[in-house]
This record gives structure tokens, C-alpha cells and sequence, in this order.
């Protein structure tokens, strides 16, 4: 009885916000459910189509379909397609492939989709699905967002491909490559890279990865807003870009170019390649960009150690001169690396903290790791309920109840994990209210 009063109450909440998001979106713009199914919510264009539309299939890493929808809902200004956000794909979900074909067959008898033209893109967990995916089953293209393909892949990849990262996610490592690589000049890949943290990317750079994915797969016709190739335009904003030492994404407008030019400007920007990769400035910005890179590899390996070794106390003084340097402006792409080390500090405490305390081992280190994740991150509802489910390990019901309290107030909602690690009557004191 308990679990249908959740499921219900849930849905009948789901309809009221999903009622409110239709009244809000604009008349080109259409979201719906399939009759009958909570799997997905889907994405089209209200008026006729004379032929089926491409098929976008995105998945968020915490099964939030609607969110992933929001995200690509103002690219349907300028392209043509049908999407749909996946709802029971999440992080850590046994047989993913068997739900995503599921998803995928529904929508191809409900929706105007063509069958032999379909996309998958994902963020975080739910990109590597996504392409994992992609890699058995036909695609027309991925884009992998704050994540990227496991190494050496990328000779399996027969689609194409963008990756998109933000300078400070802590996976942006995952998707870099040099200007010498040969990803570099691989015409169907690429990454590009937005200000950002570990985040679903803002719509210029979803609009872009959605652009080069349609060049590339010959669907230039969808394209209602066509991307910018007066040749021109383009080496002056490079010069523009090379004349305040943005390299990297003088370097990427460049990429993007000479990728999806047409054949008679080939010869012009690949000679700009040439004479962008000779440029002193510009080997002198990537030799010190990518010597950061190592140290920060180094870097996350020896913080790993030293949650085992270093006091809590360490380890406040060391989170604090972390903070100084990721926002010291006078270095930014150090900050940056700074950036992403925190973020990683953030994912390796709770996988660690989070193993110690569902496996119970060694109450002592276990009470440090979440003392330093409660310093690192003190907003973060994951630190309360790991801290409450360590205190019902312990028997401690009252800490339980007071720490998850907590949790709930700093927006942990996450009831696949309480139904699977709390008693149902100790969940219901706070999250369900008679």
C-alpha cells in the first residue's frame, strides 16, 4: 500500500509540473507523454511532417527525461527533429540497453521518427550509456556530454561524434586532445568546450553539437538556421580570438571549420591550421595547457592516498588552498585545473565514503571521510544522507532521522536509495507526510 501511495502521489505531482511546462513552452514546440507509458517524455513539433524526423534519444544520469528535454528544447527553433528524455535510464540501471531499445521501438511507432536516423546523447553516467549503446546498435551520431569514450575506442567509433565539457569538469580530461592529434584532424570528431562545471551544457553548444552531427550525416536540410561559412567571418573572428591568446578556442572555431567547410575552403583553413600550429604563442599556450594536465592527473592520484594517510585537519588547510587557486584570476587555466580537482575530490569522497559506509569498515576512517566531505561540500545533500545512513548502521536512530532531515532540505530525493537502505517506517518520518 505504502509503495502505491508513493508511485501515485508521484505521478498525480509529475502531471501537475509536467501541465505547467506545456502551458509555458512556445507554440513551435510540443511536449508529451506517450499514452500508457512513463518512460520518457518526447519532443516534437505540433504541425504535420510529410516525412519522419531524426530521433534525438538523451539520458540523464539521474533518469530525469523532462530535464534532459529542457535542455534541447530551444534547438527545435533551428533544426528539425524528434526527441525523447529517457526517465527509467539512470546511473547504475541493470540491462539500460534492453529499457533504451524499449524507448526507442515506442517511439518509432508513435512519433514522427525515422527509424534509420537516429542520435543518442547523454550527460555524465548517461553518456557513457549512451555510446556504449551507440557502439552495438545502429546510430547516426552521439554527443557525449561531461564524459568521454573509454580509451582506446575511438577506431571502434563508425558515427559521428562531439563531445562537449566544460573547462571546469572534473571529466574535461577525458575529452581533451592536442591540436597535434589525430583526433584533430579525424573530420567526423570533435570536443567542444564551453565555461562550465560538470553540467548538462548551455544551448549554444547543444545547437552546435546538433549542427555538426547534421553536416556530418548529410541532413543539412533540417538545418533552418545554417551555420556560419562566409570564410571571411571566420578567420576574423579567429584573428580576433588569436589577438586576446584565446588559443584553445581560436583553435576550436578553426576545427569546427575546416571539418565541416565545403570543399572550396579546405585549402584556405587548413593553410590558417598550418600557420596557427607554427605560431610560437600558440605551441608555448598548449605546451603549458597540457604540462597542467599531467600535474593534475598526479595531482588526483596522490589526493586518493592521502584520504587514507592525512588528517582531517590536513585536509581542511589543503581544501582551503585549493579554493585560493582555482579562483585566482591571475592564472586561469591553473584555477581551472584547481576547478576540476575539487569536483573530482567531490566524486572520489562520496564513492569511497559511500562504499565504507554500506560495507561498514573501519568506523575511525569512516567518520574522517565524512568529515572531509562535509568541509569539501557542506551544501551537499549526499553528505547527510551518507552521514545518515552510517547512524542507522550504528543504530543511532535519532542522528539517522536528524541527518536525513537534512538531506531532504538540501534536495536529496533519491527514493530508489531509501526503499533499498532504510526500514520503510524510519523513510516515511521524513519524506512522506500523511
Amino acid at each position: 500500500m505504502v509503495l502505491v501511495f508513493l508511485a501515485a502521489s508521484c505521478h498525480n505531482r509529475e502531471n501537475a509540473l509536467l501541465q505547467k511546462h506545456k502551458d509555458n513552452i512556445s507554440p513551435v514546440q510540443h511536449l508529451v507523454t506517450i499514452e500508457g507509458s512513463n518512460d520518457f517524455y518526447a519532443f516534437t513539433m505540433p504541425e504535420q511532417h510529410r516525412t519522419n524526423l531524426p530521433l534525438f534519444v538523451l539520458i540523464d544520469p539521474h533518469g530525469n527525461g523532462r530535464l534532459a528535454i529542457d535542455k534541447f528544447r530551444t534547438a527545435l527553433q533551428d533544426y528539425r527533429f524528434v526527441a525523447i528524455g529517457l526517465n527509467n535510464v539512470r546511473n547504475n540501471t541493470p540491462h539500460y540497453d534492453i529499457l533504451i531499445k524499449k524507448a526507442v521501438s515506442k517511439a518509432i511507432n508513435e512519433l514522427p521518427a525515422d527509424k534509420a536516423c537516429i542520435f543518442y546523447c547523454g550527460f555524465s553516467g548517461g553518456a557513457r550509456m549512451a555510446f556504449q549503446y551507440a557502439l552495438t546498435n545502429d546510430c547516426k551520431g552521439v554527443i557525449m556530454c561531461g564524459a568521454g569514450p573509454q580509451k582506446n575506442t575511438e577506431e571502434q567509433i563508425k558515427f559521428p561524434m562531439v563531445n562537449v565539457s566544460g573547462y571546469r569538469d572534473f571529466n574535461f580530461i577525458e575529452q581533451y586532445y592536442s591540436p597535434d592529434s589525430y583526433l584533430a584532424m579525424r573530420p567526423d570528431f570533435i570536443s567542444l568546450y564551453f565555461d562550465g562545471k560538470h553540467e548538462w551544457p548551455p544551448t549554444d553548444i547543444i545547437k552546435e553539437s546538433i549542427s555538426f552531427l547534421m553536416l556530418k550525416s548529410g541532413l543539412q536540410k533540417n538545418i533552418t538556421e545554417k551555420p556560419e561559412n562566409n570564410i571571411k567571418t571566420i578567420l576574423d573572428k579567429i584573428d580576433s580570438l588569436l589577438s586576446a591568446r584565446d588559443y584553445m578556442q581560436a583553435f576550436k572555431i578553426l576545427e569546427k571549420s575546416y571539418k565541416t567547410c565545403n570543399d572550396n575552403n579546405q585549402e584556405i583553413l587548413m593553410s590558417e591550421l598550418r600557420k596557427m600550429k607554427n605560431d610560437k604563442d600558440f605551441k608555448t599556450y598548449f605546451l603549458s595547457f597540457e604540462n597542467i594536465l599531467r600535474d593534475e592527473i598526479t595531482r588526483s592520484q596522490d589526493y586518493y592516498r592521502c584520504l587514507f594517510t592525512e588528517s582531517t585537519n590536513w585536509w581542511i588547510t589543503e581544501i582551503a588552498e585549493i579554493d585560493g587557486k582555482s579562483e585566482d584570476s591571475a592564472d586561469p587555466l591553473l584555477a581551472c585545473s584547481y576547478a576540476r580537482t575539487r569536483a573530482y575530490l567531490g566524486v572520489l569522497l562520496y564513492s569511497v565514503t559511500s562504499s565504507f559506509v554500506n560495507n561498514q569498515r573501519d568506523e575511525k576512517l569512516t567518520e574522517k571521510l565524512m568529515a572531509i566531505y562535509e568541509n569539501l561540500e557542506p551544501e551537499n545533500p549526499d553528505v547527510y544522507y551518507l552521514k545518515s545512513l552510517n547512524a542507522l548502521r550504528q543504530s543511532d536512530t535519532a542522528s539517522c532521522l536528524d541527518y536525513l532531515e537534512k538531506s531532504k532540505k538540501l534536495g536529496f530525493s533519491d527514493f530508489s536509495l531509501l526503499k533499498k537502505n532504510y526500514p520503510e517506517k524510519v523513510y516515511r518520518k521524513v519524506f512522506i507526510t500523511e
